[in-house]
């Protein structure tokens, strides 16, 4: 009986996990572009500047992204977020090698303690445009 009890805890404790829990997330989605034009193959990870769990995004071929908290989960924490880019072909390592324009994105952006590019992810917003030119 004691060990039946202990799993029934183990197992509430387990599927309760880290969640941010009490926290809205907003439901966020939009485009990369540069120059104009979308960005395809871009692996977009925000980091709330007040803190918490970061969110990432993968560009499509269309340079469309939807935003994930977690796996199953899609959305971010609002405010101010520190946005970070990788490039997703991962023979590229190097981006003074990389094709234009993901060299010049990479260099960037590509360092989470160098980049400058922010996004204020608003309750009532859930559509942006990322410019990275």
């Amino acid at each position: 009986m004691a060990n039946r009890l202990f799993f029934l805890l183990l197992l509430g404790v387990a599927t309760t996990g880290c969640s941010e829990s009490g926290t809205k997330l907003v439901q966020m989605s939009g485009v990369a572009t540069f120059d104009g034009k979308p960005v395809p193959a871009l692996e977009l990870r925000f980091y709330p500047i007040r803190g918490g769990r970061p969110a990432s995004a993968i560009t499509n071929g269309l340079g469309e992204f939807r935003v994930a908290f977690m796996q199953g989960k899609y959305g971010m924490l609002p405010g101010e977020q520190k946005v970070q880019i990788r490039y997703l072909d991962p023979t590229a390592t190097n981006p003074r090698q990389m094709p234009a324009p993901y060299n010049k994105i990479i260099q960037k952006y590509g360092d989470l303690k160098r980049t400058e590019l922010t996004l204020t992810i608003k309750e009532d917003q859930a559509n942006y445009e990322l410019q990275l030119d």
